[in-house]
């Protein structure tokens, strides 16, 4: 065989090698594929049934008396969705790549806002402390990813103190010289926000292994060990870094660092959940598929003074344009089946003319990824006041386009 051949045959070779190595590479992608195809669908089944409880719970609790026995009942199964709610956007984060919302954040305001929801996860046998900067600087960043994050350092904090302890919570601002940085990590002045507790603490080989997503030393069931992957994560996404400290018996301390800014607001962001905007009189025009999510949608919105037609599709929601019935508003899924939620707000469009519009999304979108600034876009599962808000935001909007006066020719 000439050394030509042997070189035809050696390249023939290292291309079947090749061919098959890529071989194995598409069935992994097929295998993460489906199953990130598979996760989509079943958080938002999911998502559902926790909208449902949220909703519901959120009208017992305003029903209640407070102070009541019931009342405290119905605080604690609420306050258990919305952490069951914080889990699953982990999950649905993971499956399909993430997206954040930036804007300037107040770190204090929303350490604050969580004092109380932190205080009860925790328990009465651990204290929570906070010693938040006064003059702390605010931070580009997606609000929503911030809570998540603190709310699972506390609890990770928790479990790590089964007998009770102290979690502690600071804030403050710092200047990160070239020495001080993560890699690929720009120096500059931060905001550091601390989560300390005085637990088990970790042995070193845990902490090489602790940002990995999954990998947890909680028993079965006791925790998915999305916490610390999720909040490294996040600090990176927002141009920041996590630093992480432990000894075995003497407790953890985690870090965020996220990159400062003395503007105080570049965006203006919704009221929290946890404020709630007047209620209204108009009509709304709920569409969703859910049969639960749909009742409980509609009790939130009358109990705010609301009157509400809800239906299950699209084709019914286009029946109500063409007998001429009164809407104010639409609430509607973003994905429906055969029309979508933008196709459907169009068509009623032709009917009413220009409409407010909800889009209920189940997949983190927001009003950019729609390329529609006006609209407003919420991510299931939210609390009664978030939707409600929502609601009013968009008809509030409407509003305010109607009363500004057209530009002069």
């Amino acid at each position: 065989m000439s050394s030509k051949d042997e070189d035809v045959v050696l390249e023939t070779a290292t291309l079947a090698d090749r061919i098959r190595d890529l071989n194995a590479e598409m069935r992994q992608l097929r295998r993460t594929d489906t199953a990130a195809l598979a996760t989509l669908g079943l958080l938002h089944d999911f998502n559902n049934l926790v909208t449902v409880i949220l909703f519901t719970s959120g009208l017992l609790v305003r029903t209640l008396q407070d102070g009541s026995k019931e009342a405290g009942l119905a605080v604690d199964v609420r306050d258990a969705a919305k952490r069951t709610a914080t889990l699953a956007r982990q999950i649905l984060n993971l499956a399909r790549g993430g997206s954040i919302r930036m804007c300037s954040v107040d770190v204090n305001g929303v350490l604050d806002d969580l004092r109380g929801l932190l205080e009860r996860m925790v328990g009465d046998d651990v204290a929570l402390t906070a010693k938040l900067a006064p003059d702390l600087g605010f931070t580009c960043i997606d609000r929503d990813q911030l809570e998540h994050a603190i709310i699972n350092l506390a609890a990770n904090a928790r479990d790590a103190m089964p007998s009770g302890g102290r979690l502690m919570i600071e804030t403050a601002n710092v200047d990160v010289d070239h020495d001080e940085t993560a890699e690929g990590v720009a120096p500059g002045p931060y905001i550091v926000v601390s989560v300390s507790d005085t637990g088990f603490g970790m042995s070193a080989r845990n902490q090489g292994r602790a940002f990995e997503p999954f990998f947890t030393t909680k028993e079965r069931g006791q925790g998915l060990g999305l916490g610390l992957a999720m909040a490294r994560r996040f600090a990176s996404e927002s141009g920041g870094y996590v630093t992480l400290t432990s000894l075995p018996s003497h407790g953890t301390t985690l870090r965020i660092h996220l990159p400062r800014t003395e503007e105080k607001r570049i965006d203006t962001p919704r009221p929290p959940p946890s404020v709630e905007r007047s209620g209204g009189r108009e009509k709304v025009l709920l569409v969703e598929r859910d049969e639960g999510v749909r009742k409980a949608a509609r009790r939130v919105l009358e109990q705010r003074g609301y009157a509400v037609v809800d239906v299950g599709s699209a084709a019914d929601a286009i029946a109500i344009a063409e007998r001429r019935e009164r809407i104010d508003v639409v609430v509607t899924e973003l994905a429906l089946p055969v029309v979508s939620g933008r196709a459907l707000v169009r068509i009623l469009s032709g009917t009413y003319g220009p409409l407010p519009a909800v889009y209920l999304s189940h997949r983190g979108l927001d009003a950019r990824a729609l390329d529609e600034p006006s609209a407003v876009v919420v991510d299931m599962p939210l609390s009664p006041n978030g939707f409600a808000n929502a609601v009013r935001e968009a008809l509030d909007a409407t509003l305010a386009d109607r009363d500004r006066p057209s530009p002069t020719p």
